[in-house]
């Protein structure tokens, strides 16, 4: 867990209720931002819409001609962070990308993660959606990324006396 050693762990609240809260931060949240390393070792890091399972899976979806495609292709270590500027929140997890094979072994798989993505981030009733995905040339990439590691800050005192912790919290593993 190299991000817990680097920082100061706090107690906070007890395990089952930082899951329960974690959970649900996660879900209200439209976008995340995935960290890759290029081929030359180069940090990059891009915006996703994103959707997550009840066990912290992470699912998003990008083209293959994007940078993080590539990356993830070459290296699938990644980083997310997630956060909320009006609640004070941050979460932050890493883990391993895992490209789903949607097109030939896993066609209701892909469909699902694609519909969770776009309920999660509220896009399933706009225009530009159904074009991307139909788009003759465009090939997606479906990844989900399940985090061996996952913190929480929490620092909004005023909104969350019981959850405020003013170091991080440790929700994986």
């Amino acid at each position: 867990m190299v991000v817990a050693s680097a920082c100061a762990i706090s107690n906070g609240m007890d395990k089952q209720k930082l899951t329960k809260f974690s959970l649900d931060f996660l879900r209200k949240q439209k976008i995340a931002f995935v960290s890759t390393v290029s081929a030359q070792g180069d940090p990059q890091v891009a915006m996703i819409y994103c959707a997550v399972d009840d066990d912290f899976t992470f699912n998003f979806i990008t083209t293959s001609g994007s940078r993080k495609f590539q990356n993830i292709k070459n290296n699938p270590h990644v980083a997310i962070a997630v956060g909320s500027p009006e609640d004070l929140i941050t979460i932050q997890c890493g883990g391993h990308a895992v490209l789903v094979d949607y097109g030939n072994t896993d066609v209701r798989r892909g469909g699902e993660i694609i519909h969770k993505v776009m309920s999660q981030a509220g896009l399933t009733n706009s225009p530009e959606w159904p074009v991307l995905l139909s788009f003759p040339k465009t090939e997606l990439g479906l990844f989900t990324v399940k985090p061996d590691w996952m913190v929480l800050l929490d620092l909004n005192y005023k909104k969350d006396p019981d959850n405020y912790a003013h170091e991080y919290q440790v929700v994986l593993p």
